[in-house]
């Protein structure tokens, strides 16, 4: 905090001394000294600062800085010298030397700016860096050899009272010097020394806060004209400035101090000490201070006898206090107070201490307790009454163009104000009444101000802004053409009032129906039998009112001419329109077309518990589910190749499993004598075969006898 300090004042010092320091113009070679003896203790790996000279009325070509160092380590100091934005060098110092250091540049105008910086070295210590001169060299004049100009203004002086902003003017005339004749086409360039006080823009002048600044108007010569400028003083003031010593509460609101970084140096000071808190509700209020310090951005209250005066609070519902400090010891008996009206009305022992009083005015003082106290923050918020405001079902689309108008209800009443988020989508006047302008989303904002009995209050509601659509109406002038049409295709639609729109039109199958742009038209042609989608785009040449408009429409392309169907269901071959199976067995099929047909086959089932079917091109598989009956119709439907609706019936029956008998028998053997069922294969009767092989009977029964060896099925069917 010491250095910190320290650094301060040393750059104060150099910015009073040097933006100070002015001359005459004199010759080439004169020189201009900028003394005074400036020191700064500087801390290892610390940083100086800089010092700025302002533009002199010469231009330069050398800078000499003089300067002693004494340092107890190899830790160097370098200087580095710029005019404008040229950098002329640097300077690296060695320890222990007095000595100066030199920048040659040639002859050039500009702000000029001396920085130091510390140097990278290890090692700990302190030394002393002192600034003793500071000289400017002149150089050749620049405008040597030129006609001299004399720039005139009509006022020299300017004053303002914020009280009644407005804005006044400058002008500027620019004549030879010697012969009082006007330079033709001269023009100047303008500049302030502070645009936060006051801002020149053609010479018109507008006044931003108190305070003072210099506006400049240069002419800037050429190979025949020398450079020359004028100035004018401007001084701004508020004749209604509240008074500092009073915070009303009633017309600024709540108050806050904090960021004490400017209390000032790290000594206690036993006098008073006024503390400024700049930019409270644009005016500037102070409060004193007595045994305090610094502390980074805290205030720090010597321990007993320091304390904070704050200006008198007036209010009209009374106020609450809150303020945000510790000590050092948190255990000791005696701890920050506030005292009101020299009452003590709240003692703390934590983070912060907050007092509500209906008293409409108070002198407050904060007292340091038994230890160091460490004040952050004093916030002052005066008692009011709470205000609604809101919407109630606001319009929350509109298209370009519309207008609606959504007033909010502040309850108790009071004077509305509405914004909007984005001005270029929607604006919001003083009725709450929208209008939309562009494409977008913007939030439309209601405020009641804060006044002297009430809060502020606010509601808002997003509005979506939709765009005009471009075109209605859209179609073509095609539906259904043959193979082999050629043409424009032209889109016909009505296009939005203002609108400036651009047509594509495009096909999703150009080997059915080609489309394309032949400069500027469009041109169909019907490529092969089938359908296409023709796709109409308009697209608005502003997007940001209109919507772009996409159409689709189908297209049927035609043979020439249509050939004719004729199916057939064939098995092996041969034409079959029936057929059966046992249960489990499949049947395959095949469906042959006179000519080459380009459509999908398809079939329908009497019952389709009965079997499954499925088609794959020509390849048809039925595959049998349960005993019984159907009738399965093929249909080949017309295409627009082929004319006509061809159908072809095939009768399913599904029969269950066959009874099976196998034995093995030696020669002249008798295997059984039996009658079989022919589904169940139970039975009995006596009847001699000598037949070798398969035999079949009725339900009259059979009797199986062996010829010869081997192996025998009987099958029932």
């Amino acid at each position: 905090m010491l250095k910190q300090n320290l650094l301060s004042k040393f750059v104060l010092l150099c910015a009073v001394l040097l933006a100070g320091a002015g001359t005459a113009w004199a010759a080439e070679g004169d020189v201009h000294d900028f003394s005074q003896s400036l020191s700064q203790l500087l801390n290892n790996n610390a940083s100086i600062s800089s010092i700025s000279i302002a533009e002199q009325d010469y231009p330069i070509k050398q800078i000499v800085v003089s300067y002693s160092y004494n340092k107890a380590i190899d830790n160097a100091v370098t200087i580095e010298a710029k005019v404008g934005e040229s950098s002329w060098g640097t300077h690296v110092v060695s320890k222990s030397e007095t000595t100066t250091a030199t920048f040659d540049g040639s002859s050039a105008t500009g702000n000029v700016v001396i920085s130091f910086t510390n140097g990278t070295g290890s090692g700990t210590g302190h030394g002393t860096f002192k600034v003793t001169n500071v000289r400017l060299v002149e150089g050749a004049s620049i405008d040597a050899g030129k006609i001299a100009t004399t720039v005139t203004l009509n006022e020299t002086s300017l004053y303002f009272d914020l009280a009644t902003p407005a804005t006044q003017t400058l002008t500027a005339s620019v004549k030879e010097t010697e012969s009082g004749n006007a330079v033709a086409g001269a023009t100047v360039t303008w500049t302030s020394s502070d645009e936060t006080v006051a801002t020149v823009a053609g010479g018109v002048v507008t006044a931003k806060k108190v305070g003072t600044a210099t506006l400049t108007a240069t002419f800037t010569g050429d190979e025949s004209f020398a450079t020359s400028k004028a100035t004018c003083a401007v001084t701004v003031t508020n004749s209604d400035a509240p008074d500092p010593d009073i915070i009303n509460l009633a017309k600024y609101g709540a108050v806050t101090f904090n960021d004490f970084t400017a209390v000032g140096t790290s000594d206690y000071s036993a006098s008073s000490r006024k503390v400024t808190i700049s930019d409270i509700k644009s005016n500037e209020y102070g409060f004193t201070c007595y045994y305090c310090r610094n502390n980074s951005k805290e205030l720090q209250m010597h321990a007993s006898d320091g304390y904070i005066v704050l200006p008198k609070i007036t209010s009209i519902k009374g106020f609450t206090i809150v303020v945000s400090a510790y000590q050092t010891a948190q255990n000791i008996s005696s701890h920050p107070t506030i005292v009101v009206n020299n009452t003590t009305v709240a003692t703390g022992n934590g983070s912060t201490i907050t007092y509500t009083t209906d008293a409409t005015e108070a002198i407050i003082k904060v007292l340091a307790g038994g230890n160091a106290t460490y004040v952050s923050s004093i916030v002052i918020t005066p008692t009011k009454d709470e205000r609604t405001l809101a919407f109630s079902e606001p319009t929350t689309t509109l298209t370009v163009g519309e207008t609606a108008t959504n007033a909010a209800t502040a309850t108790p009443a009071g004077t509305r104000t509405y914004t909007s988020s984005d001005e270029t989508v929607a604006t919001v006047d003083a009725t709450g009444k929208v209008t939309a302008l562009t494409i977008g989303t913007v939030t439309i904002t209601a405020n009641v101000a804060e006044d002297e009995d009430h809060n502020a209050a606010e509601d808002s509601y997003e509005l979506t802004v939709n765009g005009i659509a471009a075109a209605t109406g859209v179609g073509i002038n095609i539906s259904e053409i043959s193979v082999g049409d050629a043409d424009v295709l032209t889109a016909t639609y009505t296009k939005a009032e203002g609108a400036t729109v651009t047509v594509a039109m495009a096909s999703d199958k150009t080997d059915v129906l080609d489309v394309v742009d032949v400069d500027g038209e469009y041109m169909y042609e019907g490529k092969k039998g089938g359908t296409a989608t023709v796709t109409v785009t308009i697209t608005p040449s502003d997007l940001t009112r209109y919507t772009v408009i996409e159409k689709d429409f189908e297209v049927t392309v035609l043979n020439s001419t249509k050939g004719t169907t004729e199916l057939a269901i064939v098995d092996e071959v041969e034409e079959v329109a029936s057929g059966s199976t046992l249960f489990g067995s499949n049947i395959n099929l095949t469906a042959i077309f006179a000519t080459s047909y380009d459509g999908t086959l398809t079939y329908t089932i009497t019952n389709d518990a009965i079997a499954d079917v499925a088609i794959s091109g020509e390849d048809i598989t039925i595959t049998p589910k349960a005993v019984g009956t159907a009738t399965i119709t093929f249909t080949a439907p017309e295409t627009a190749n082929f004319e006509g609706t061809v159908n072809k019936t095939y009768t399913l029956t599904v029969a269950a499993p066959v009874a099976q008998a196998t034995a093995t028998v030696s020669e002249g053997s008798t295997v059984f004598s039996e009658s079989f069922d022919e589904i169940t294969g139970k039975g009995g009767n006596s009847d001699g075969f000598d037949t070798k092989g398969s035999v079949s009977t009725s339900v009259t029964g059979w009797t199986l006898t062996s010829i010869a060896p081997g192996d025998a099925c009987i099958a029932l069917g």
